[in-house]
């Protein structure tokens, strides 16, 4: 009878210091990756793209990347366009106006509350100075604008150039989804070029 051979025992190589962290190493670069990735891929994704925008020769907006024209029209006798990313956009209106809180009502009392059934707004006006330019105020609202529709939650920032040029900017989504494109629409508007 033959009897089986003994298997040598295998030899260990100590664990050098580099065999040591390279999990830990790994692990390390898979999370900074993660966390700071993402504030890489966002800044690529907040820059400029396509032709900007001019609204009634008064204010020029850059759309960022994502973001696109989707047309002019006027309401309220305000010339006006729309640039738009999937559920978000922003409508620019321009006219005239002595002042922030008188361009707000007014766009209230003019636009919002006569196509909206429905139709709640912020409290007070919050002061804003948006791109060191023109002084302005900001309220946020919450309506219907068709029967039977979904509620639209949205954002209206005006503003008042020296030069007695209201801008309003309305930033607007489905109720909701307005976070998510709020940073986006507070770069177009702190780029924005009153001409």
């Amino acid at each position: 009878m033959i009897e089986p051979r003994a298997e040598p025992e295998a030899r260990r190589e100590p664990a050098t210091p580099a065999r040591r962290f390279a999990p830990a190493a790994a692990v390390l670069i898979a999370v900074l990756v993660s966390v700071f990735g993402g504030y890489a891929v966002a800044a690529l994704l907040i820059e400029p793209a396509g032709p900007p925008v001019s609204v009634g020769g008064v204010v020029r907006v850059q759309p960022l990347s994502g973001w696109e024209f989707a047309g002019r029209y006027a309401v309220a006798g305000m010339p006006a366009a729309r640039i738009t990313r999937g559920n978000g956009n922003l409508d620019v209106l321009v006219t005239l106006a002595d002042a922030p809180d008188e361009l707000a009502h007014r766009y209230v009392d003019e636009v919002l509350k006569p196509s909206a059934p429905r139709l709640e707004i912020s409290g007070e006006l919050e002061r804003v100075q948006v791109g060191g330019a023109a002084s302005g105020a900001r309220f946020a609202y919450v309506g219907v604008f068709d029967r039977g529709g979904s509620p639209i939650e949205g954002e209206v920032t005006v503003l008042v150039s020296s030069t007695g040029h209201g801008v309003i900017f309305d930033a607007w989504a489905p109720e909701g989804l307005l976070q998510y494109v709020r940073g986006d629409v507070e770069t177009m508007q702190a780029r924005a070029e009153l001409l």
